[in-house]
């Protein structure tokens, strides 16, 4: 068989949900969630180990010193950085395209799975899943499973349709005889009918990728195979993905917004992605978590350094300061470089309404009660050297 398309649909979560920002649904996301870490992910201060405030770095397209909550099930910021990681560092979708590599690399075949289980709009999604995960442990303890299988990468994913959820994995296998991925269906079928579901012939699919490479055209961004594993939940298709359900509760749908919040409580600690034992290691991919990769920052200069007060009140202004603070820095650093001047983030405080006073490059909250500032501070409101508007 030919490699799989799959290019048609896939896309990333910026471009699949275009109508809030990212930013936005991530606080709708902690409006659903109260409990959840993804409530205080981007708008409060890391803690010191001696329990203050961090105080919150300014770099050139990078806000520091913010919590993450490094969920890539609920939180859309950070599961597109675990995915795609940070500027100049790897994430998922590099350490899938690495294994892939490897695979390749030792002869035989890449066979891509597409395994599900039949499902209807009264089965919750804990109970698919917890079926799907006795049948995927039946079948990998199997004889037939382990003389037919070499290493593997699985994905997981779920979206909600007509039919209700629709959880089911993605797996990538390196064979020696692809037209053994018959048999390995045939496994997969009979593992789902023994835990007392079904899996439709139909709905299971087994393909021969004869080309990684060739899949890298199939999108303006060069995705490829790694990317139906690290980007899933942004495919489009006729079911509507976690952030699709995510973006219709932003706009005040409140069955997708319970749909979401079902979906939360469900994946909340679960991997997307698992690798066969020993994969990552002989393919050269460091072990790294989901919370690490969100977290993870880029060494830059500091063009500016906020005090935690004061970037508390500018979330109280606008929940989208951190978007800004990325978008600001970056563009002054490429206009000025090393001659960046000192009050080039007075301009957005000012436009947010918020008292403040700067020391050099360094902004503290203050109230508008507050004594005369002292000679070299400066304290709003002010005449922008270079005006700026909150979008």
């Amino acid at each position: 068989m030919s490699a799989p398309d799959l290019g048609e649909g896939l896309d990333t979560l910026a471009d699949n949900v275009d109508r809030p920002d990212l930013y936005a649904l991530r606080r709708t996301a902690g409006r659903l969630l109260p409990g959840h870490r993804v409530r205080h992910c981007g708008c409060t201060p890391r803690r010191n180990p001696d329990g203050s405030a961090a105080q919150i770095q300014i770099q050139p397209g990078q806000v520091s010193g913010l919590q993450t909550c490094g969920s890539p099930h609920v939180c859309p910021v950070c599961s597109l950085k675990i995915a795609k990681g940070a500027p100049g560092k790897a994430g998922r979708r590099d350490d899938v395209a690495a294994c892939l590599a490897w695979m390749q690399g030792q002869g035989g075949f890449l066979v891509f799975f597409t395994l599900t289980l039949s499902h209807g709009p009264q089965d919750s999604l804990s109970d698919l899943v917890a079926a799907q995960r006795r049948a995927w442990r039946r079948m990998t303890q199997g004889k037939a499973w382990k003389a037919l299988r070499g290493p593997y990468v699985r994905t997981w994913e779920a979206t909600h349709g007509a039919n209700g959820w629709h959880p089911h994995y993605h797996l990538t296998v390196l064979m020696k005889d692809p037209g053994d991925g018959e048999a390995i269906l045939a496994e997969w079928i009979r593992c789902v009918r023994a835990e007392g579901m079904t899996a439709a012939p139909a709905g299971q699919d087994a393909q021969t990728v004869e080309d990684v490479e060739a899949l890298n055209r199939y999108h303006v961004k060069a995705w490829n195979l790694a990317d139906e594993h690290t980007n899933g939940l942004a495919k489009a298709g006729t079911g509507r993905s976690p952030w699709k359900l995510l973006a219709a509760a932003h706009d005040g749908d409140a069955k997708a917004a319970a749909l979401f919040k079902e979906y939360a409580g469900c994946t909340q600690g679960r991997r997307t992605i698992t690798y066969s034992r020993g994969l990552k290691a002989a393919a050269g991919v460091a072990d790294h978590t989901d919370d690490e990769l969100a977290a993870a920052e880029v060494d830059a200069p500091v063009m500016a350094v906020v005090d935690p007060a004061l970037f508390k009140a500018a979330i109280r202004a606008d929940h989208r300061i951190e978007r800004e603070l990325r978008a600001m820095s970056k563009a002054y650093h490429e206009q000025f470089g090393a001659d960046l001047p000192e009050d080039w983030l007075e301009p957005l405080f000012d436009a947010l309404g918020i008292t403040y006073v700067r020391r050099g490059k360094t902004y503290l909250h203050s109230t508008p009660n507050c004594s005369k500032a002292p000679p070299n501070e400066t304290r709003q409101k002010r005449t922008p050297s270079t005006p700026h508007q909150v979008a």
